[in-house]
């Protein structure tokens, strides 16, 4: 009887990466699949949609605009093609998964948390972005980058570029109204002062970012709001009308979806408008996958929604996290019936 258990569980988790690999033309999500989960068996969904060709189709734009930064004329002058395995490394790092993680760049650093950045590139592309003549060439081209991702992700990614946007573009025009002072603090960090008081909140979001080019770099606050509003206007028209609403929605037991967005994950009904949000912290959620196992009996079916990591080896590992998204506390565990209502949960903050 183990055995035959095990086999399900393996089944059911094939299942599950087959439906994956399925794209859903023209429908609600890019990309939607069905299982069934046996009594007392289980099985993981994940927003790293493995086995799907969305991730080569990253890649491939990743490539594409790596090729173009070590392609530029200007930027060989400045010997980019040095770096060239590091730009490379880190186009094809920053073009995967980007749906999911833009609202997690905008609550914490915004466009700036580059991904497989090295320590030798860091430092080569701040010195860069020093540079008049190379925020004019780079700034389009980014541009363009996150117009393409419009027009291949689902609808709501551009909608929270353009919000992330237009956030950016809310902080600038309040500058003026308070004074801002970077003083050097320990192991050659800077703290920011706003109006003459510590602040520990927006140095490590992307209106940080900006606060430290204008006051250690000296670029003109004008010139970083002007880029702000031209990536504005042009993302504003990116073409995705005929794009799905969202990434991905899994049908499980024809009783309850599973829904992946760029803004994170949840549970819902087949009928009726409950809603389960397995994680709602924005640093942990893109990087999690849920467990979920079924337990019923003669009268109603109960599902376990446990958080936890699926590794690149395919295999899911619980997780341990606090209400923070940090250390160690308990595994996030959630009771719920086939209508999407709590009965029970544990280590969740809502």
């Amino acid at each position: 009887m183990n055995q035959i258990k095990k086999k399900t569980k393996g089944l059911a988790v094939m299942a599950l990466l087959l439906c994956l690999c399925v794209s859903a033309v023209a429908q609600s999500a890019m990309v939607e699949g069905r299982i069934v989960i046996g009594n007392d068996d289980s099985a993981v969904v994940t927003p790293v949609y493995p086995g799907s060709r969305l991730l080569e189709d990253e890649l491939v734009i990743g490539e594409k605009y790596a090729d173009e930064f070590l392609a530029s004329g200007l930027l060989r002058v400045m010997n980019i093609q040095n770096y060239e395995a590091d730009v490379r490394e880190m186009m094809r790092e920053n073009c995967s998964g980007l749906y999911k993680d833009v609202r997690f760049r905008k609550a914490y650093n915004g466009f700036e948390h580059l991904k497989g950045l090295s320590y030798e590139l860091d430092g080569y592309l701040r010195e860069l972005l020093k540079m008049k003549k190379v925020r004019e060439y780079a700034v389009p081209v980014i541009t363009r980058i996150l117009e393409e991702f419009c027009a291949f992700y689902p609808k709501d990614f551009k909608t929270n570029v353009v919000t992330s946007l237009e956030d950016i573009l809310t902080f600038m025009e309040a500058m003026p109204k308070h004074s801002y002072k970077l003083v050097e603090g320990e192991n050659n960090r800077f703290d920011l002062y706003v109006d003459g008081v510590k602040n520990e909140r927006i140095p490590g979001t992307i209106n940080g970012f900006i606060l430290r080019r204008i006051l250690m770099d000296n670029v003109p606050e004008e010139e970083i709001k002007g880029y702000v509003v031209s990536m504005l206007k042009t993302l504003k028209k990116a073409k995705n009308n005929g794009n799905p609403g969202i990434l991905c929605k899994i049908n499980i037991n024809d009783e309850i979806y599973y829904y992946l967005t760029s803004t994170g994950s949840y549970f819902q009904p087949k009928k009726g408008d409950g809603k389960v949000v397995p994680c709602k912290d924005p640093c942990m959620w893109q990087e999690l996958a849920q467990k979920v196992s079924v337990i019923k009996d003669d009268k109603e079916t109960f599902y376990k929604i446990q958080n936890g990591i699926y590794a690149d080896d395919r295999v899911w590992k619980s997780l341990m996290i606090n209400s923070q998204g940090f250390g160690i506390m308990e595994t996030l565990e959630i009771l719920m019936d086939s209508k999407c209502e709590v009965i029970y949960e544990k280590g969740a903050v809502r």
